[in-house]
This record gives C-alpha cells, structure tokens and sequence, in this order.
C-alpha cells in the first residue's frame, strides 16, 4: 500500500517535469531531459515511501523522522543519478548503459527499503517505542 500511494503522489511530479520547450527549468542537468520525468518520479518516489513506512511504525513522529531521512535519500538519488550519467554515460558511451544503472540502483534501493521495512516491523525496540507513543495496547503481545 505504501507503494502505491508513493507512486500516486509522485506521477503528477513526473508528469510535471516534463518539458515541451527547450527552455526547461531543469533541462541542462547531467541526465538527458528525455529522463527528467523518469528520474523525478523516482526521487519523489523514495522521498514518500520513507515517510510513509515510517509513519506506519511509529505514527506522527515516525513521519516527521522519516521526512528528513527521504529527503536524505531523495538527494543521495540525485546525486546517484548524477554519477551514473557522468561516469558511466562517458566511460561506456551509451546513454541505454546509464539508464540501466541508475534504474538497477533505484530496484537495489527499493529491495533495501522494503527488507528494513520487514526488520523493523518484528523488531522489538520499535514494538516498545510504539508502546511508549501508545500505538499499541500495553497488553499486546510481541512477535518474538
């Protein structure tokens, strides 16, 4: 759920970010503006998916922590893309190449987000800080 709403509050960036003219915003960035609306759909993306997941766990302050954590990751995507446009755009020569690894770091990424997820939700300090923040009734029992 928190995968579809991320990527339904992202689309209308992605849509948005498209440019008709030549004189886009963005448009002299390191990545092609062919990949402009691409690249922010999945910035976007991980920035909500974060806040989300962490709103699932531990309610308005998981969201207010995890904010600032995909905005982090937001901006270390940035900087991935970045260099998997530069380096490996110039060292292999092919715009397909590049594309493919910013697109295996986005999956690596997701697959890395999803795994904490699961971790965290048997993890048994979260079990208690959401006891504390009273997400969770006293007598709930843990799953460990």
């Amino acid at each position: 759920m928190g995968s579809l709403a991320s990527a339904i509050l992202a689309l209308p960036f992605a849509v948005r970010s498209v440019s008709y003219n030549d004189t886009a915003w963005l448009r002299n960035l390191f990545w092609p503006h062919q990949l402009h609306p691409y690249i922010t759909f999945s910035l976007v993306f991980f920035c909500v998916l974060s806040a989300l997941l962490g709103y699932f766990h531990l309610g308005r302050l998981g969201l207010l922590l995890n904010a600032a954590a995909g905005l982090i990751v937001m901006w270390l995507m940035a900087v991935f893309g970045t260099l998997c446009f530069v380096w490996v755009g110039h060292y292999s020569g092919s715009f397909i190449a590049s594309a493919f690894a910013y697109a295996v770091g986005a999956v690596l990424l997701y697959v890395c987000m999803g795994w904490l997820h699961f971790r965290a939700a048997t993890a048994p300090f979260i079990r208690e800080a959401q006891r504390r923040l009273r997400l969770l009734p006293a007598n709930t029992l843990s799953l460990t």
